[in-house]
């Protein structure tokens, strides 16, 4: 009985961490997404592994191409250097982790998203480590 509590509490603080990222991220993109170029057909989200933490970039590009991962190349607009960090934890150390941790949090965010109508004018969205694949994401 102890143990099932003690692992209902470990979700609970979990759920709990994961939401603080989710409303961070969400306060970092938007201050981004509201000034889309105009002619932005995608958005990527570029992850760097560092070596305390993972990193986010967002771009926009002005093509996109759902067979060739290369449209994210082609960027009109960046974040530059102003990331959203992700430290390292026991959880989330190897990349696999990291593009698994992130994705979800940004599928998270784009169900509470101030700016959908935004995103559902653009063709693509996706993410991926900068010298990896692009996994495409799904506003649904």
């Amino acid at each position: 009985m102890h143990s099932l509590i003690a692992k209902d509490i470990i979700e609970l603080v979990e759920a709990m961490d994961k939401m603080k990222y989710v409303e961070e991220f969400k306060i970092w993109v938007e201050k981004y997404l509201i000034d889309l170029p105009e002619n932005a057909a995608a958005i990527n989200f570029n992850l760097y592994e560092g070596e305390e933490a993972y990193s986010v970039q967002l771009i926009a590009a002005d093509e996109f191409d759902e067979e060739d991962e290369d449209w994210a190349c082609e960027e009109i607009f960046s974040t530059e250097d102003d990331l959203f960090v992700r430290p390292m934890t026991e959880d989330i150390e190897e990349w696999e982790d990291a593009l698994f941790y992130i994705k979800s949090l940004i599928e998270e965010y784009l169900k509470i998203s101030s700016y959908k109508s935004i995103l559902k004018n653009l063709q693509g969205i996706g993410v991926g480590f900068v010298d990896g694949n692009v996994e495409l994401l799904s506003l649904d």
